[in-house]
């Protein structure tokens, strides 16, 4: 890996960046300001340097956008939500959500616009339902929205405010600035600033266990946020990073939007298109590829799609480095690109506590430990031992104590008597190095897959239970694409080994039930037909005291099964460069 390497510093110490840089000239680091500060901050200090790059798809041609235009384009959209939120009391500070299927640059200056005027932004997930859409606004008091024009969020927000007018909440709903709006630039309408401790923009859960919970976070929490990669041990000044795939309501896509204020890192984006771009491995690769990307920072499904094509393995190679995050890689799969030369680093943390690993080492990786990553050095956790008894050896939950430099946005428990955040994830401590984790998995026995998304498996095995011909479901699918089920017959029900007549027989029948669930389930949860494998009668589910399934010991026994079945249903190498992942728009 081709890095700027600084030395050793001690903990909570930053790395220095841009150290000599001839175009970017950071901030000291106690400099005061808030985000939208930084950018206004830049655009008089750093004015030439690029904070984001495209290319155009059909010529390949790059185009850097500076801090100087970015900051005029920025004063152009803040000029537009001032002119549509013009009733608020003198000191209000609205909530300002934006539902949108928008390119990343817009999507971007709208949030920047919104905290800059002094209002709150909420970017909202548009893979919500109306309900949960409904939920979100009124548990934030959020009365007016910007939305996109397509009809998929236009539908989406009448549905969330038919519901709310039921309540007596009337939605107010904007168009949300296109590129063309912001293309010319504008002087800013005046930069407001706000206390440390307000609120200056919301995001919210998944929502897999519950419904999605807001999760404010404060003018310091978003800064503290925006310096996360000073305290990696690269000077990451002038790398070009590729976070072409990483959505902007998500925590992913507010790194695209703060981490270049602290780094001089390049962030590099699809074009500005009306209608976005939809990732696809083949588009996404070209787009890093043609912006000339250090480093890429992306889920694990892309990076599994490229390495089934060994004509991507030089372009793979020839990166400083690829951060993945939301998702484990594959192992077998990863220990394949690391072995032929690809430096690959995991990036684990959570909306609640943010990014808690090192963005980015200066050290490869050995071929043979690449899944386990570094805490960085601003956060502090207790790691608290799981119980033996469950099965749990060797894994710890990590416990977020909050210090002056870095604080869970939300707390969940106490320790000592003092606020903390229970993340609940289990990690497993290297066997070695007792500074160094790898993700083992979920407490709550959430899955992840590979997309990033995580799926409560307990209501959807529960509707499928209650079948008269399941005994016993579990479904599978951590670091997977698609889940899907290992079911146990019920008595009478049996699937004897071989018999692919009564297994057809037996799917078929069990299949409505499936399909009641998933009706219930986000699209990406939904169980597909050749994703159902029927226990074996030689094999039995091993079960607990109250007749529920081990659930580790259950699919741990069916493991080579379970692969072997993801081996039969995988898609090609060209499907799988050119499959669409909506979700990451």
């Amino acid at each position: 890996m081709t890095v700027a390497a600084a030395p050793a510093a001690p903990a909570h110490t930053p790395t220095p960046q841009g150290v000599n840089h001839p175009t970017f000239k950071p901030a000291k680091f106690d400099h005061g300001l808030s985000v939208p500060g930084l950018y206004a901050y830049h655009a008089e200090h750093s004015p030439k340097h690029a904070v984001f790059t495209y290319s155009d798809p059909e010529t390949g041609t790059s185009h850097d956008i500076t801090y100087a235009e970015a900051w005029r384009s920025i004063g152009a959209v803040a000029s537009i939500i001032s002119s549509h939120v013009r009733d608020t009391k003198p000191g209000e500070r609205p909530i300002i959500g934006v539902l949108a299927l928008s390119d990343t640059l817009s999507y971007i200056y709208v949030n920047v616009a919104i905290m800059s005027l002094g209002y709150i932004a909420y970017p909202l997930s548009p893979r919500n339902n109306p309900v949960v859409t409904a939920h979100l606004l009124e548990a934030t008091g959020t009365t007016r929205v910007f939305v996109s024009a397509d009809a998929a969020m236009q539908g989406l927000i009448r549905g969330a405010a038919d519901i709310l007018a039921q309540k007596g909440i009337q939605i107010d709903t904007f168009s949300v600035p296109r590129p063309e709006d912001h293309a010319q630039g504008a002087a800013h309408p005046g930069l407001a600033d706000i206390s440390e401790g307000d609120t200056t923009i919301i995001l919210h859960s998944s929502g897999t266990t519950a419904l999605p919970k807001p999760i404010r976070i404060t003018r310091r929490g978003l800064v503290n946020l925006s310096n996360i990669p000073c305290y990696g041990e690269v000077d990451l000044a002038g790398k070009r990073i590729a976070a072409h795939t990483n959505p902007m309501f998500h925590a992913m896509g507010l790194a695209t939007l703060i981490w270049p204020l602290s780094s001089g890192a390049v962030f590099a984006i699809y074009k500005p298109t009306l209608p976005p771009t939809i990732p696809t491995p083949a588009n996404f690769l070209s787009a890093w590829e043609a912006d000339k990307c250090d480093i890429v920072f992306c889920v694990p499904v892309f990076i599994e799609a490229w390495g089934r094509d060994p004509s991507n393995l030089p372009a793979l190679q020839a990166l400083d480095c690829i951060v993945y995050s939301g998702a484990s890689v594959n192992k077998t799969l990863g220990d394949a690109l690391v072995n032929a030369g690809v430096t690959m680093h995991p990036f684990w943390g959570s909306t609640e506590v943010g990014p808690a690993t090192m963005f980015v080492p200066k050290d490869t990786p050995s071929a043979d430990e690449w899944e386990y990553f570094k805490m960085s050095r601003h956060i502090e956790f207790v790691m608290e031992p799981q119980p033996e008894s469950e099965g749990l050896v060797g894994l710890y939950e990590p416990i977020m104590v909050p210090t002056e430099i870095c604080f869970p946005h939300v707390t969940n428990a106490e320790r000592d008597g003092r606020p903390v955040f229970a993340v609940g994830d289990l990690l497993e401590r290297h066997p070695t190095d007792a500074g160094r984790w790898r993700v083992y998995g979920r407490r709550d026995d959430q899955l992840v897959l590979a997309t990033g998304e995580n799926v409560n498996p307990v209501p959807i095995e529960g509707m499928i239970a209650h079948d008269p011909r399941v005994a016993s479901v579990l479904m599978f699918g951590r670091h997977r694409i698609d889940p899907g089920l290992l079911v146990e017959p019920s008595a009478g029900h049996e699937v004897p080994d071989g018999d692919a007549q009564k297994l057809r027989e037996f799917v078929d029948a069990i299949w409505p039930s499936v399909e009641k669930a998933n009706e219930r389930a986000p699209e990406y949860a939904r169980v597909k037909k050749n994703m159902i494998l029927v226990a074996s009668p030689a094999k039995p589910l091993e079960h607990t005291p109250k007749g529920t399934p081990r659930r580790g010991v259950c699919l741990r026994l069916y493991e080579s099964e379970i692969d072997a079945l993801y081996a039969r249903v995988a898609v090609d190498v060209k499907e799988a460069a050119n499959q669409e992942f909506l979700d990451r728009v």
